[in-house]
């Protein structure tokens, strides 16, 4: 997406595809509050055989070079981790005491 923003714009197929991104990203949101152990399982499934599989080794490092985000961008990144997790662990605890 960040490629073609920065080479061209937006085609209809790629409009549609953010639009499924959006309503994964949302249904995400939801899961990682009310069965985060669902959400986990769901994004370690290859989604063309369904069968459970976890990226290879080095693959979200992969991912970050590509990205060649500023140091201020990983900053930015990294507090944005921070406070999931924070809020995620706040989260767990309170369903615990339930």
């Amino acid at each position: 997406v960040l490629q073609a923003e920065a080479h061209g714009g937006l085609t209809p197929a790629l409009n549609h595809l953010c639009l499924h991104v959006t309503k994964y990203m949302e249904f995400s949101n939801v899961l990682a509050i009310a069965r985060s152990r669902t959400l986990y399982e769901a994004i370690e499934v290859d989604l063309e055989t369904r069968a459970p599989r976890k990226p290879p080794h080095g693959f979200w490092a992969n991912v970050a070079a590509v990205m060649r985000c500023t140091p201020e961008q990983m900053q930015q990144v990294q507090a944005a981790m921070r406070s999931y997790t924070t809020s995620l662990s706040a989260i767990s605890d309170e369903r615990m005491l339930l």
